[in-house]
């Protein structure tokens, strides 16, 4: 069970943090976009370069989500057999 949740978030972790950027830049009243850096004051910083950086993470999508569907159907199949072997040893 613990490598089936493992793998569900290694598949999504880069979507997480895509969609945290995106509400943190909503409710700062920001812009936030692939093509260009936009500025976005909290609390006195300019944190748009950061936010740009964490939104452009969300093209590791493209590696986790193949990764992490491996390791789940693999933890799948490993916990199917486990259960299994204990079924026909009882």
């Amino acid at each position: 069970m613990i490598g089936l949740i493992i793998s569900i978030v290694i598949a999504v972790c880069p979507l997480i943090l895509v969609w945290s950027v995106d509400l943190i830049a909503d409710l700062n009243g920001c812009s936030l976009n692939e093509g260009s850096i936009q500025q976005c004051i909290v609390a006195g910083m300019d944190i748009g370069g950061v936010l740009y950086s964490i939104f452009m993470s969300g093209w590791y999508l493209f590696i986790t989500f193949p990764i992490g569907a491996v390791l789940f159907f693999g933890s799948l199949i490993w916990l199917a057999s486990s259960i299994n072997k204990m079924i026909s040893n009882e």
